[in-house]
């Protein structure tokens, strides 16, 4: 524990120095230390593989190439037009400019993020990758999304239900019918069958789901444990097992990070349908949280998320939010989840914990309803909570 705890506290320091030596571009400079570590450990990966690499680590590794080299031409033109202003430490200057900034300043920085995001997925979406890279996290989860096409098939049989039809000339005898056959009607039996349409029914309207996920830049810094590769797979996951269900569930993803409370990956009626399109969505997840802020927008993106999607009729709403439970650092307890859970009766809000420091996943789950929040430290246990998350409500109407 000593040990860890000097550790962290070693961690800090430097952290404080590179921060006072990089001054109002400290975010840059973070992003761009994260990424180039990041780029290290998976170099040193690629080398331990010798001549078998791995084709996931070594797109994973061009692509943080085009991330080095984009920060480092960023980092210089903000230090070209800055030129050495101040002479106030950078956690100082970076205070006052926070301060200072007014909402319409704070409204085009934001634009400005979003115009720079927006760039970058169009070069995302111009570098074709192999298709074996996609089919390495597919085939991952093969398994957990034939259970998760099960579930959502049972669920819609379950809509296909068998009740007795009635008024049939052959069958089992309709005891409501009996004075009628005496009578001379011979329609008088009754038979076991599915329910006819009813014509002048309207269209139920689909469930509608929203998972939002964890792209916060400690997904990556932490990703050794394996975290960021449990989104993507649980992404992979969904993308296969929603397709074909179309007609009865509208899904979507979102992400939040340190960056924004309001990004999107996935949404009706652009789906992913090609296994390109689907390893896309999983490159900008994963490129978001290489080259994102630090900080956290996980309240307020799960505020927006509950918000947007009653917006549009349904039969009934879901919130996912999968989250690597790094959110005490800033002041985040399990009331202020709570508060969400409980946010809009209509939305069924439910909280996946993919990863841990120590045991704050655990205790956070422990002060917050069992039935809505879980810890899914292992790929496979994802279909079985989302199993329950559907269980819990949807089968009850279905």
């Amino acid at each position: 524990i000593q040990n860890e705890i000097s550790n962290i506290e070693n961690r800090l320091r430097e952290g404080d120095e590179a921060e006072i030596a990089a001054g109002p571009d400290v975010d840059v400079v973070n992003r761009l230390n994260r990424s180039k570590n990041r780029l290290e450990y998976i170099e040193e990966q690629l080398r331990s593989y010798g001549g078998n690499s791995d084709p996931r680590l070594a797109a994973e590794a061009s692509q943080l190439k085009q991330v080095v080299a984009e920060l480092e031409k960023e980092l210089r033109q903000r230090r070209q037009g800055q030129g050495q202003t101040g002479n106030l430490p950078g956690r100082q200057k970076q205070q006052s400019i926070d301060a200072s900034m007014t909402a319409e300043a704070k409204r085009i920085a934001k634009d400005m993020e979003k115009e720079r995001w927006e760039d970058m997925l169009k070069g995302l979406e111009e570098s074709q990758q192999e298709a074996a890279i996609y089919t390495r996290y597919k085939e991952a989860v093969k398994q957990e999304i034939r259970e998760l096409r099960g579930t959502l098939q049972a669920m819609q049989a379950k809509k296909k239900e068998r009740v007795w039809l009635r008024n049939k000339d052959a069958g089992d005898l309709d005891e409501r019918r009996l004075v009628d056959g005496l009578t001379g009607d011979k329609n008088v039996y009754k038979r076991r069958g599915e329910r006819p349409p009813d014509p002048y029914a309207s269209q139920q309207a689909p469930k509608r789901l929203t998972f939002l996920f964890d792209v916060s830049s400690s997904m990556s810094s932490y990703s050794m444990d394996g975290r960021m590769e449990r989104s993507l797979e649980a992404a992979t996951m969904v993308m296969e097992s929603f397709s074909g269900f179309d007609h009865k569930f509208r899904y979507k993803f979102r992400g939040h990070s340190g960056s924004t409370d309001d990004l999107v990956f996935v949404q009706e009626p652009k789906y992913p349908t090609s296994e390109q399109q689907r390893l896309n969505v999983l490159r900008a997840m994963n490129l978001h949280s290489e080259t994102c802020a630090s900080g956290d927008h996980t309240l307020d993106a799960t505020k927006i998320a509950i918000k947007e999607i009653t917006k549009e009729d349904a039969d009934e709403y879901f919130v996912v939010l999968l989250s690597d439970a790094n959110i005490a650092q800033y002041g985040i307890e399990p009331r202020d989840l709570q508060a969400l859970l409980d946010m809009d009766e209509r939305v069924n809000v439910f909280i996946l914990f993919i990863g841990t420091m120590g045991r704050q996943a655990e205790l956070l789950r422990s002060e917050l309803p069992n039935d809505k929040v879980f810890v899914t430290l292992d790929t496979s246990d994802i279909p079985k909570v989302l199993k329950r998350v559907f269980l819990s409500s949807i089968l009850k109407q279905a």
